[in-house]
């Protein structure tokens, strides 16, 4: 199974928050009409990059066009996703393409070849908790209890924050979270997050 998935014609805003701060912004919203929309789940995503941490580097540059390489998988199903999200000057892309176990290991051992980056292989997983939500036409979702974990290391950190993604159709504005967190909106990776 493959899919693509363009995001050009969504408007996307994430914020790095306290708990606190979430919660605020949660009960907003709770107050407003939001309602959930899928039961919370637990996200492992392993990401890959070449020796030069090239991937990585463009997103700290906040270079385009720009990719992100990596496996996700969901405590909840036995799908397990290779994803390619894309930033360019078009706007933002995913390729997704289920792949089974065997597939997996190989990328686990062997890495994956790129056309930008080369020879990538695993260097860092990142594991969190989402909730779903919908208010309106935004979907918002929440990332808590986020941990990195350097690939082959048990031990990782965790994260003290959470991130509130809002997603809105294209020519809607989300500038009415401006006067909601006190925190700047910014571009954000959870990749990025971890070095």
């Amino acid at each position: 199974l493959f899919a693509v998935i363009k995001n050009a014609s969504f408007s996307e805003q994430k914020i790095i928050l306290g708990y606190v701060e979430a919660h605020k912004i949660y009960s907003y919203f709770v107050d407003k009409g939001m309602s959930q929309l899928h039961p919370r789940r637990q996200i492992d995503s392993l990401y890959f990059d070449n020796n030069m941490r090239n991937s990585f580097l463009d997103s700290e540059e906040g270079t385009v066009p720009r990719k992100k390489l990596r496996i996700r998988s969901y405590k909840e199903s036995n799908n397990i996703s290779f994803e390619v999200k894309t930033s360019a000057y078009e706007g933002r892309f995913k390729t997704s393409c289920l792949i089974d176990e065997s597939e997996y290991l190989k990328y686990l051992k062997h890495g994956v070849i790129d056309k930008s980056y080369g020879h990538c292989l695993p260097v860092l997983n990142v594991r969190y908790f989402r909730d779903y939500y919908s208010y309106k036409d935004i979907r918002i979702t929440i990332d808590k209890e986020i941990e990195f974990h350097k690939f082959g290391f048990s031990q990782g950190l965790r994260d003290a924050s959470c991130v509130l993604e809002f997603k809105a159709p294209a020519g809607s504005s989300l500038d009415f979270l401006d006067g909601l967190v006190s925190t700047p909106l910014s571009r954000f990776s959870k990749y990025s997050r971890a070095h």
